[in-house]
């Protein structure tokens, strides 16, 4: 929960191999200037555009968003939930996903559904969680 609440992605549910650093928003920490296995494989993505993009969502209720959820904009399925949780700090479920580039703007709104559930939500920006530690 507390990795959820200020962005961090987890190795294995939002991040894998087949997840490329600049679709988890990563592209920072990558120096495509150096040999590296995959280096090419990343400039075309740069070049040609991406097909997905990490989005962090915010639901508007108490319920919790969960792994493999689907992200639908105005009733297409557009993504998938990697990751959600119920956030006691903000009173409302919280989640990050994958998403066609374009639904990833601040603001969108997005509906999650598993089955007979159905959540609202808003696109929202990183970290969810802005209120500091103890140590700031």
């Amino acid at each position: 929960m507390l990795r959820l609440e200020v962005g961090y992605s987890l190795y294995g549910s939002d991040i894998d191999e087949s997840t490329t650093p600049m679709e988890a928003g990563l592209g920072a920490f990558v120096n495509l200037d150096k040999e590296f296995i995959g280096r090419e494989a990343l400039r075309k993505q740069q070049q040609t555009g991406l097909s997905r993009v990490k989005a962090a969502f915010q639901v508007q209720s108490r319920r919790s968003p969960r792994h493999h959820y689907e992200i639908c904009f105005e009733g297409e399925t557009v993504g998938t939930v990697t990751s959600g949780v119920f956030s006691p700090m903000l009173g409302c479920g919280i989640g990050i996903g994958y998403v066609q580039p374009e639904i990833a703007t601040l603001g969108a709104q997005v509906t999650i559904r598993h089955e007979k559930v159905s959540m609202e939500a808003s696109v929202v920006e990183l970290p969810f969680y802005k209120g500091g530690s103890l140590r700031s």
